[in-house]
């Protein structure tokens, strides 16, 4: 009495999947989201701004910076700016953070020429505009940079 294989393998299996060497095309839900973003962009007013936000459990952090001008916010006299003991350039810059909580806070921030970063001190936190680390957002919106949190030494 012969027996029926519904299968025609020769480990009598189900029919095994074909695997190929070409890149999975991934759909738009698949696609890891950025969770932290940098622009750096010219403001209405002709100064350059510096927006970043940062998503996390807590909630969204937003951050807008201008730099700091010498003869006030309004005035188009010459940015502060300061040369540390290393010889490197910082300005001054105003930034504005807006937590998940809805507060806002005014605050200063340090603005390196030589690296592009923007260094909160108040908040322990950095934004770099000038970088390779590209991504999508959820929305879709194509994003370089990051805001990320800067351990202090004490």
């Amino acid at each position: 009495m012969a027996y029926n294989n519904t299968y025609n393998r020769p480990n009598y299996g189900p029919p095994q999947r074909q695997y190929s060497n070409a890149p999975r095309q991934q759909s738009r839900r698949d696609e890891i989201t950025k969770k932290s973003g940098c622009i750096y962009t010219t403001g209405r007013n002709g100064k350059p701004t510096v927006s970043a936000w940062n998503k996390s459990k807590s909630g969204l952090l937003k951050i807008v910076a201008q730099p700091r001008y010498e003869g006030g916010i309004f005035s188009k006299d010459k940015v502060m700016t300061y040369t540390s003991a290393a010889g490197k350039v910082w300005q001054k810059w105003i930034v504005s953070v807006t937590f998940a909580t809805r507060q806002k806070q005014t605050s200063t921030g340090f603005y390196d020429t030589t690296t592009q970063r923007l260094f909160i001190p108040d908040i322990d936190m950095m934004a770099c505009h000038n970088t390779r680390f590209g991504g999508r957002t959820a929305g879709g919106k194509s994003v370089t940079g990051y805001l990320m949190g800067v351990g202090r030494k004490r």
